[in-house]
Parts: structure tokens; C-alpha cells; sequence
């Protein structure tokens, strides 16, 4: 920016239209030390939607966690009997408040946002939230008590971690948690608590997060409609991740959309199957019924059809001389981008035509 030139950015006006945490937050996190930063305020590139998304993403989870308090709900998580999902979102925050605290002392405040960033929104609201939903909404009293007890003590450390970019959202949820204290500036800093890691549940909730992913993208990839729920089998020989699926198969049907998981030793299917490997394990997802396959089969081959001219238009561009010493650079760029995503598009159809045909 330059004032001269008049390519500024009034940060007024940023603070207007998105608020000052958005404002610090997208300023913070795309700063990297030494590096010069582009930043875009308006129709074509607004960069300061990061920060505002980011103060939308923790309103919402504070609304859901507040809805859910009930009388003496301050985090308290001493003396409780953690399900899997909570002994590995408390395991995560230890995690989070290590790197946390590294990126303050070598002053890589950007490393600080980003990680926070992805605990909050990732393992928190995107796993964690619709996880404790499960206990909240179950009938074990002890277990809502847990997952209320766990959401706010979360949500309580993460603001303190956030609240020095973002002093304004971070007090007003913490003064709504009925937190100790009359300010969270005067709440004492986290650290990590020892007694808190927990190795056995990461790697555990890795391989559950892992076996949803695979089937959300072969629902992706099979164009299965949301609202239908689908039946999995789970072919290991692993004792391990034979017992891990099924005591957690309510984990796996919640998060995938599945209506029964069955684990077993050895698996051959009599109709078409979905499938994907995992770490130790593979994973079918019978298609009948899910689709119609006669008009699957001609989607996937009008898709085909115009990745392949895309790609026969990209590899023309870009074996035309003229138009490589012409083109600017990025626009260069952008086509040997789409070269590569016609390729890729190619590939998974002709992927999914296999397994189908």
C-alpha cells in the first residue's frame, strides 16, 4: 500500500463493513516474517472475509455451547469419566497450546494465528462439536454432563489463546460463559497441562477421521444423494480396529451419514462396491440402491467429455509459442493450473467409471 499512490486501505472503513477482530485476525494471519503482504478490500479480492468467516465460525459454536449449559456448566472437567471424543479434543488443546506459545516467543505471530485457526475451526466446530452432540442429546446423564463440562472448558482456553487478536468477541462470549473473574485479560494464561495428553486417543481418533473422510469422498465422488445414509463394511484383520470400529461405530455413523457399520475378518461382495484402503483396514460401501446407475454412467460420461476438451484446449494454449511469449506470466500459470485440474477430473471419472462398469 502507498499513499501516495492511493492504493491504501482506511482500516476504518475494514472495521465498518467487518469489525476490528476480523481486521486484526486477517492481518496477523497472512504476515509472515519479512514478507510482503497483498491485501484486497473490495468486489474482486476482500482478504478480510478470513477474519470475518473466523468471527462467525466462534459465534456460532459459543451459541450452541451456551444453549447447552446448565446450572454450574464452568468447564470444570476434574472428576469426570471422558468419552474418546473428549479425552482427544483435551489432548488437541495441549497440543495447541504448546505451538501456540512457541510461535509467541520466536514472534511468528502469523504460525500463532494459523494454528489457532485450525484447532478452532477444524478439530473443534468441524469434529469435536458434532461429536459431543452424540453424548448431549443421548440418554447418559454423566456423559451430557462430560461433553457440556469439555465444550466449555475448550472454548474458555481457546478465547484466552485468541483474545490477544481478538480482544472484543473473545470477552463478550467469556463474560456469557460465567466465567471467574471480571475480565478474560485478568484470567490467567493457558499452559499445558500434562496430565491431559493423551497419545492413545489421537492416534485412535485418527483412524476414525480417516475411514470418514474415505467415505464422505466416495460419496462425493459417487454423486450418492446427502440425505441417503449408506452401509459400510470394514474388512481388517487388525484386532484393534476391528474393536476400535465397533465401539465407536456411533462416532462413524453420526459423522459419515451411515446407517450400519459392519466390521469383519473377510469381505466379498455380490453387487457393485465403493471402495477405498485405509491404515490397516479396507473399506466397502455397497451401491445398490444408493443410485441409479444408467443415469450415473451417462453423467459420468458427459463429465468425461468436457474434461477431455478442456484438457485438449489447455494442452493447445499452452503448446502455442505465441501465446507463451504473449501471455503474462500468471496467465500462463492459470492455464497450466487448469491443465493439471483437467487432468486430475479425468482421472477420478475415468476412477469412478471403473468401479461402477
Amino acid at each position: 500500500m502507498s499513499k501516495s499512490l492511493g492504493n491504501g486501505i482506511d482500516p476504518l472503513e475494514v472495521i465498518a463493513e467487518h469489525g476490528a477482530d476480523a481486521l486484526r485476525f486477517t492481518i496477523v494471519s497472512l504476515a509472515p516474517i519479512g514478507l510482503d503482504v497483498k491485501l484486497g478490500f473490495d468486489k474482486q479480492q476482500n482478504d478480510f472475509l478470513v477474519g470475518t468467516r473466523f468471527c462467525n465460525k466462534i459465534w456460532n459454536a459459543s451459541r450452541y455451547i451456551l444453549m447447552n449449559l446448565t446450572d454450574g456448566s464452568i468447564g470444570d472437567i476434574s472428576g469426570l469419566s471422558p468419552d474418546l471424543a473428549d479425552e482427544w479434543i483435551l489432548s488437541r488443546l495441549q497440543d495447541t497450546i504448546e505451538r501456540v506459545n512457541n510461535d509467541l516467543e520466536v514472534y511468528r505471530f502469523n504460525d500463532y494465528a494459523k494454528d489457532l485457526y485450525d484447532f478452532i475451526w477444524h478439530d473443534f466446530c468441524d469434529w469435536y462439536l458434532e461429536l459431543s452432540k452424540i453424548n448431549l442429546y443421548g440418554d447418559s446423564l454423566e456423559k451430557k454432563k462430560t461433553a457440556v463440562a469439555t465444550l466449555v472448558y475448550v472454548l474458555s482456553e481457546s478465547l484466552k489463546l485468541l483474545h490477544p487478536i481478538m480482544p472484543f468477541i473473545t470477552e463478550e462470549i467469556w463474560q456469557n460463559l460465567s466465567q471467574d473473574g471480571d475480565s478474560i485479560m485478568v484470567a490467567p494464561y493457558p499452559s499445558v497441562q500434562k496430565k491431559l495428553e493423551n497419545p492413545s486417543s489421537s492416534q485412535k481418533m485418527d483412524l476414525i477421521q480417516e475411514l470418514v473422510y474415505q467415505i464422505r469422498n466416495i460419496r462425493g465422488e459417487m454423486n450418492i444423494p446427502p440425505e441417503k445414509k449408506v452401509d459400510i463394511v470394514i474388512q481388517t484383520k487388525d484386532q484393534k480396529i476391528h474393536t476400535l470400529f465397533t465401539d465407536y461405530e456411533k462416532y462413524i455413523s453420526s459423522l459419515g451419514k451411515v446407517l450400519s457399520v459392519d466390521v469383519r475378518d473377510a469381505y466379498t461382495s455380490d453387487s457393485k462396491c465403493a471402495t477405498s484402503v485405509g491404515k490397516g483396514y479396507e473399506l466397502f460401501i455397497p451401491l445398490k440402491g444408493l443410485i441409479d446407475l444408467d443415469k450415473e454412467k451417462a453423467r459420468l460420461q458427459k463429465d468425461l467429455a468436457k474434461a477431455e476438451k478442456e484438457l485438449d484446449k489447455s494442452q493447445a494454449k499452452l503448446s502455442n509459442e505465441k501465446f507463451l511469449s504473449n501471455a503474462d506470466e500468471a496467465i500462463v500459470e492459470k492455464e497450466k493450473a487448469r491443465l493439471d485440474q483437467a487432468q486430475v477430473n479425468i482421472e477420478q471419472i475415468n476412477k469412478s467409471l471403473s468401479t461402477l462398469f
